[in-house]
């Protein structure tokens, strides 16, 4: 069966400010056209899906991650990803894969 992975992004921030840094971390990548929450693969009937630690789905069209990190300490942005069928038909075990760019904006 399919298996959870998780991603653990290190994230660190010097502002020189006391505090909490707002931090939004942007997914962006093809969606895949049967299943839009999914991020299309090479690989026809199979998708992949992101999402937060609680999980909540995060889109392939701009979703984002938010958080809040402590200035001048090493912090760790978590996102769990798993394959999907996206026919609703399961698909045959193989390989595939995918791409998407993740962008750290420092608010």
């Amino acid at each position: 069966g399919a298996r959870t992975a998780e991603l653990a992004i290190p994230v660190r921030c010097n502002t020189g400010n006391a505090g909490l840094v707002n931090v939004n971390l942007s997914l962006t990548a093809t969606t895949d056209p049967s299943y839009p929450q999914a991020i299309k693969t090479s690989r026809p009937g199979v998708g992949v899906v992101v999402t937060d630690s609680q999980n909540n789905i995060i889109s392939p069209a701009g979703g984002t991650l938010p958080l809040s990190i402590p200035d001048d300490a090493d912090s760790i942005a978590r996102m769990n990803v798993y394959p999907v069928s996206t026919t609703g038909v399961p698909p045959e075990t193989g390989r595939f894969e995918a791409t998407a760019t993740v962008r750290i904006n420092f608010d």
